[in-house]
């Protein structure tokens, strides 16, 4: 009777010691630049599976929209932009169970996602530049992945759903420029390529 408590102590042992093992992969702290979306980003670590993430970068934005004369414009737009996110990596044990990388984060998550960009770009077709810059607010839910080699090269995608606000100016039915604050629909996402900056292990 002994020796089979001896045996079932030591299994409980053993599936614990074996399931902390399954538990190490743990996000970390990730310094990068990037040179698609040209900016730089830092994502702090807040528990195992959680992150805080922002980027300052330069976002390059096109628009057609349609004049006075009702001929298409079509404006090109560099524009200073900053992007706010909560992270939640769902997959890093799983990823490490199969012997994939999980380091500086490699992995897949959930985020919400705030992002600001400020442009003079219109955000409709019917809407007209803007006269000075204003900043055009983003708020989604999203989907991503990030991988972080060995190499140093860095690939961050996200894709997220959401509503966006701005000012924007446009013509009425009486030709008159009106401007208003607006809410609308709005896709949040990116293509990130860069390099990871600090030591390697």
């Amino acid at each position: 009777m002994k020796s089979s408590k001896k045996i079932l102590f030591s299994l409980l042992v053993f599936f614990s010691i074996n399931n902390i093992a399954k538990s190490q992969a743990e996000t970390e702290d990730v310094f990068k630049v990037t040179f698609m979306n040209p900016g730089a980003a830092f994502e702090k670590s807040i528990g195992r599976i959680h992150t805080i993430y922002g980027q300052a970068f330069a976002n390059f934005n096109t628009s057609i929209t349609e004049d006075y004369y009702e001929d298409f414009v079509i404006d090109f737009f560099v524009e200073p932009a900053l992007t706010l996110q909560y992270r939640l990596y769902y997959n890093l044990n799983r990823r490490d169970e199969k012997g994939k990388n999980t380091a500086r984060n490699s992995g897949n998550y959930f985020a919400f996602i705030n992002e600001t960009r400020f442009t003079k770009a219109p955000l409709d077709f019917y809407d007209v530049k803007e006269a000075t810059i204003r900043p055009v607010i983003a708020g989604a839910l999203g989907w991503g992945l990030q991988r972080n080699y060995n190499s140093r090269f860095s690939l961050d995608f996200y894709l997220g759903a959401g509503l966006k606000y701005a000012r924007t100016s446009s013509y009425d039915f009486y030709d008159q420029l009106i401007t208003a604050n607006t809410t609308s629909f709005a896709f949040v996402g990116q293509i990130n390529l860069g390099i990871w900056l600090g030591k390697k292990p």
